[in-house]
């Protein structure tokens, strides 16, 4: 393209009325701009797209070179709102960015007329851009970004643009994903300023809320990372954020709270030894705070007497057992009703156990070198061998209970999926289940196993609160996990109404725990430390002095202080350190911030509202009626999310946002990739069924697990 052309391109612009209102005005710059390029003056459509495909690789030089050479800013703009429009194409956005149009954009930010106009521009194709894009453009534009917002502090809309545009791209920088493709890149940046400016960005008057949104989605994410350090002023913004008027907010905020705790987290312990559990004898001994409870309820009834009963009989049952010789069938029958009614303390291994009335001693098989666990399957086999059909659960249990004390974790699931297959009555396998999987497997194990038939070799009482437990706390993980991700309702998870039925269902299931559960119950810290978090995020009122969960905190303090009696720790979980922050940091940080989440969403309508509890409740049944089945046609419908990912799809909680009408241009209706949800107006149909479409080969590959389920193709 000579400087003729560029002249002559020039000289069209100049026709233009400079008097015209500035949208039509600039419509009819992008028109003369395309038919001098041979470009279609209709960029919204998916055919106009579909045509630039074809050409860019001629058209670009000649439009880079006029970009270059022209003094008409208004070619310049131009040109970039049409770049702008090809953006939403992710195949074109992807060869735009590999052919360096971002230098173009970068020099058009650094002139004072041109600068908020390509922030704008630089919002819309962040928005929709994909890992590699975001990336180039966090590369290329992370400090000019920043020294804008420091140049010119008084201009609002230049800050608040250039906010939302490093929101965007910071959090794909430190995504896992990211750090494969460049493991320099979060390094070379100055993620720490960023976080600053963000948080900087919502102290300045009237912040608006799409900035606010921007900030804390973008900040949920970067809880989950290493490279910046969550100062007190982030988290109190996640713990005022529990305040917001939307599910959604509240959730994010929640879950990013879960997992800022991750690095100081300990786990929860599973087992507790046989010594413990006597100590319940002593209870009289105890402080008067901590005894009470324990004598009101009746000792009698307390976790830990049972757990000691129980095992004072599983001690002696397998004493006897080896003593006689080897009759393990009356023992195991004995052994695994004590499992269903008792949290039995078993502890694997050789050491010998001393029978509680005589004082003798036994190793495990009678000798040592071998270990309790190995008991099991004798007394599991001598239940099989002496065939009575109505017995044979219990060697179940036993098995299921040997791979319990084995640690082998992937062995109990798989034989408790088979004997729930076979015996679908079976309240232990589906614990089992449910105990290892906390995601929606262990979720449907957990309802599953409560509707079993209750019974003294079924679903006893024992058995009840722990698959109620674990339901409660199953629910509330896969309901933040859903509200917190860009794709609710797909790849088996809930919808947003369903996940909201699904953390209310869940408080209802922990209360009733809280209710029945003996105050010595080891899961009880745990449980009240959800609660307290579920009344919160669940937008109930909630004052400085907690005294609306102040039943939930006063337990909380006895678990703590009946622990410390018995000499054994408290461990800091997740949701224990949730917890502590909220009871310690929460009055203040609504002081520091309330203000701003207060004018979050005030534009916006409250999504409760919408809400019907039948309809709630109605998408949830039918999303655990359907738990199995992968909904790949709801991966062709859009919702109100804009589908941008901002992290790795195996990640569980995801950054999204809603389309608003800042970010908002007239977009084309273009295909979707049925795997990663690219837009594009040129995808690859799959050639089984010409329904699902791909940006190329490796997304087809990656979906093909899950599509050949319903491609014909992959029924042959």
């Amino acid at each position: 393209m000579t400087r003729k052309k560029t002249a002559t391109l020039e000289a069209l612009v100049a026709q233009i009325d400079p008097r015209a209102p500035r949208s039509e005005d600039g419509l009819r710059l992008v028109h003369i701009i395309c038919r001098f390029f041979g470009l279609p003056t209709d960029l919204t459509t998916r055919s106009s797209l579909k045509k630039i495909h074809g050409k860019l690789h001629e058209v670009y030089p000649l439009m880079e070179q006029a970009f270059e050479e022209s003094v008409d800013l208004r070619i310049k703009l131009g040109i970039l709102a049409i770049y702008t429009n090809m953006c939403t194409d992710a195949i074109l956005r992807n060869r735009l960015c590999e052919l360096g149009f971002l230098g173009q954009l970068l020099t058009l930010m650094a002139i004072p007329l041109c600068r908020n106009l390509t922030l704008d521009s630089l919002i819309i194709i962040t928005h929709h851009a994909g890992l590699a894009v975001r990336m180039e453009i966090a590369r290329a534009a992370c400090e000019p970004l920043l020294q804008l917002i420091k140049d010119f502090p008084e201009d609002q809309e230049t800050s608040d643009f250039a906010l939302r545009v490093l929101s965007h791209v910071i959090v794909s920088v430190v995504s896992e994903e990211a750090k494969q493709k460049d493991p320099s890149l979060a390094t070379s940046l100055p993620l720490q300023d960023v976080a600053q400016a963000l948080i900087d960005g919502l102290r300045r008057p009237d912040p608006p809320p799409t900035l606010i949104t921007h900030v804390t989605r973008c900040f949920t994410t970067l809880s989950q990372s290493k490279d910046i350090e969550l100062s007190q002023s982030m988290a109190n913004l996640f713990l005022a954020g529990l305040c917001s008027k939307e599910w959604e907010d509240r959730s994010h905020c929640l879950g990013a709270l879960i997992h800022a705790s991750l690095a100081d987290a300990e786990d929860e312990a599973w087992f507790f030894h046989p010594r413990t559990a006597r100590c319940i004898t002593h209870i009289s001994e105890a402080p008067k705070h901590v005894r009470e409870p324990i004598q009101t309820w009746g000792i009698e009834n307390a976790v830990m007497y049972k757990a000691m009963i129980a095992y004072e009989e599983f001690t002696s049952t397998l004493f006897a057992a080896h003593s006689s010789g080897g009759e393990f069938y009356n023992a195991g029958k004995k052994i695994a009703r004590l499992i269903l009614n008792a949290e039995v303390p078993t502890v694997d291994g050789s050491s010998p156990i001393k029978n509680t009335i005589t004082g003798q001693s036994v190793f495990p098989g009678g000798e040592s070198g071998t270990r309790w666990s190995d008991t099991f399957p004798r007394c599991s086999a001598a239940i099989r061998q002496n065939g009575v059909v109505g017995e044979l659960f219990l060697a179940d249990i036993l098995d299921l209970e040997a791979l319990l004390m084995r640690v082998d974790f992937s062995g109990a699931i798989a034989l408790a999926t088979q004997i729930v297959e076979r015996n679908s009555d079976f309240a232990y396998g589906y614990y089992v289940l449910a105990l290892l999987q906390f995601n929606v497997h262990g979720l449907r194990a957990a309802a599953r196993g409560l509707e079993c038939t209750p019974g003294p070799l079924n679903l006893t009482p024992c058995m009840r609160l722990q698959n109620l437990r674990l339901k409660g706390q199953i629910a509330s993980i896969v309901g933040l996990g859903a509200l917190t991700r860009n794709t609710p309702g797909k790849h088996g998870l809930p919808t947003p109404n369903a996940a909201v039925a699904l953390l209310k269902t869940a408080k209802k299931d922990l209360q009733t725990f809280f209710e029945e559960a003996a105050p010595d119950h080891r899961y009880l810290s745990t449980v009240c430390c959800w609660l307290i978090a579920l009344h919160v995020v669940s937008g109930d009122d909630i004052s400085d002095d907690f005294h609306e969960i102040k039943v939930y905190r006063d337990r909380l303090e006895f678990a703590t202080d009946l622990n410390k009696w018995l000499d054994i720790d408290s461990p800091r979980t997740q949701i224990r350190i949730v917890t502590e922050r909220i009871l310690r940091d929460f009055p203040a940080a609504r002081k520091e911030w309330g203000a701003v989440v207060a004018a979050n969403g005030c534009e916006g309508h409250n999504s409760d509202a919408v809400r019907t509890e039948a309809e709630m409740e109605h998408d949830l049944a039918a999303w655990m009626a359907g738990l199995d089945v992968d909904d790949e046609a709801s991966c062709q419908t859009r919702t109100r999310y804009s589908g941008h990912e901002h992290r790795s799809p195996s990640q569980w909680y995801m950054h999204e946002y809603e389309v608003t009408e800042a970010a908002d241009t007239k977009k084309p209706r273009l295909y979707h990739c049925s795997f990663c949800q690219n837009s594009s107006a040129v995808l690859r149909k799959c050639a089984g069924c010409s329904e699902a479409r791909y940006c190329n080969a490796t997304c087809q590959k990656r979906h093909w697990s899950v599509h050949k389920k319903k491609c014909p193709a992959g029924k042959k």
